[in-house]
């Protein structure tokens, strides 16, 4: 399945398991991966209808970099996905991965989208060097909980579900 197609298949999945709230999250490891490898995670901007993709993207970022992650630049990572958007079939090309790459420093770029009453979280991590998928799922607020209240949330169970893969 290529790269593309492999995001709107999990946002499709994200999308029809919105009323299903309370499972565990579910994020899996693609091939033979080692996440730790990547020092450097650059994170989008979540899409999301309540206008807080960025504040999601930066709870997200700032987890990272207290889990002992390095930096990437995010102005020119913001800036170059502005000017780099993936293909919906294939994803990024080689060439824009190549720049975002060098011109923000990560080795590998994080993705993802919001549920509408967020309820649940999809995400999806590339490498840089390829494209090729790193990881992908679905975080779903602990316990009882139907749906995230901030990003601060989303990115506490995004750090608990990772450092499990790790």
């Amino acid at each position: 399945m290529r790269h593309g197609t492999a995001v709107i298949v999990w946002a499709a999945a994200l999308a029809l398991s919105g009323c299903a709230g309370g499972r565990e999250s579910q994020v899996r490891v693609d091939g033979n991966v080692d996440v730790a490898s990547y020092r450097r995670i650059g994170v989008a901007v979540f899409t999301d209808r309540t206008g807080k993709g960025r504040a999601v993207a930066d709870a997200i970022a700032a987890a990272l970099q207290r889990e002992m992650f390095e930096p990437v630049d995010e102005k020119a990572l913001a800036q170059l996905l502005a000017r780099y958007k993936p293909d919906p079939d294939t994803g990024f090309g080689i060439e824009a991965l190549e720049v975002i790459r060098s011109q923000s420093g990560a080795d590998a770029l994080l993705m993802g989208r919001m549920a509408a009453d967020w309820s649940a979280a999809s995400v999806n991590m590339i490498e840089t060097n390829t494209g090729a998928p790193v990881l992908r799922g679905i975080l779903r607020p602990r316990g009882k909980r139907k749906a995230f209240a901030t990003p601060e949330e989303v990115a506490q169970e995004f750090s608990r579900v990772f450092a499990k893969l790790r």
